[in-house]
C-alpha cells in the first residue's frame, strides 16, 4: 500500500511538472512567433512595404494585444498615412498598458496634435512633464501648442524654462529671440 502510494505521488507530481513545462513552452513558443511577427513588419516598413507591415503588426496584436512596441509602430503607421483616430486608438491603448512610458505619451501628443484635438495633445505633454519634468521635446511641444492656441502667457512661462535648460549656444539665442516674441505677445495682450 505504501509503494503504491509512493508512486502514486509520484505520478501526479510528474503529470503536474508536465503540465507546468507545457504551458511555459507554449508561452515562450508564442513570444518567439509575437517576436518574429513584430521584426518582419519592422523590415516591412522599412522597405516601403506599408500594407505588409500593417498586416504584420496587426498579427503580432491579435496573438499578443498589449505589445507596446507593436501599438507604437502600428500607430505611427496610421498617423502617416493621416488615419488619426485609428493612431490615437492604438496609442492610447498602449498607454493604459504602460502608463510612465514617455515615448508612447509622445507619440499619442502628436497624434492629438495632428488630428487638431489641441486641449487632449497639452494634456499628454502635462503627463510627460508629471513624469519628468525637464523634458525638453514635451516642453518644446507645450510651448509650440500654446503659441498656435495663441495663450502667450502659457508659452512665456514655458520659454523661461527652456533657457534654463543647457542647451547649445546657437539654440540658446534662438529660444531667447523667441522668449522676446513671447514677451511681446504678452504686453500686446495685456
Amino acid at each position: 500500500a505504501g509503494s503504491v502510494f509512493v508512486a502514486f505521488l509520484v505520478g501526479l507530481q510528474q503529470t503536474a511538472h508536465a503540465i507546468v513545462n507545457w504551458r511555459s513552452n507554449r508561452q515562450v513558443r508564442r513570444k518567439e512567433k509575437v517576436d518574429v511577427l513584430h521584426r518582419d513588419g519592422t523590415h516591412a516598413l522599412m522597405s516601403k512595404r506599408t500594407m505588409e507591415a500593417i498586416s504584420l503588426f496587426e498579427k503580432a496584436l491579435a496573438i499578443d494585444p498589449n505589445r507596446v512596441d507593436s501599438l507604437l509602430w502600428l500607430g505611427n503607421i496610421y498617423r502617416s498615412e493621416r488615419n488619426f483616430s485609428e493612431a490615437i486608438r492604438l496609442h492610447q491603448h498602449a498607454h493604459r498598458v504602460d502608463d510612465r512610458n514617455i515615448e508612447i505619451l509622445l507619440e499619442l501628443g502628436t497624434d492629438l496634435e495632428c488630428a487638431k484635438r489641441y486641449e487632449e495633445a497639452l494634456q499628454a505633454f502635462d503627463k510627460i512633464l508629471k513624469i519628468e519634468s525637464d523634458n525638453l521635446m514635451a516642453l518644446i511641444r507645450k510651448r509650440d501648442l500654446n503659441i498656435r492656441l495663441e495663450r502667450w502667457s502659457e508659452a512665456l512661462e514655458i520659454q523661461h524654462r527652456l533657457l534654463k535648460a543647457s542647451l547649445p549656444a546657437q539654440e540658446k539665442r534662438a529660444e531667447a529671440e523667441l522668449l522676446v516674441g513671447c514677451m511681446y505677445e504678452v504686453g500686446r495682450q495685456l
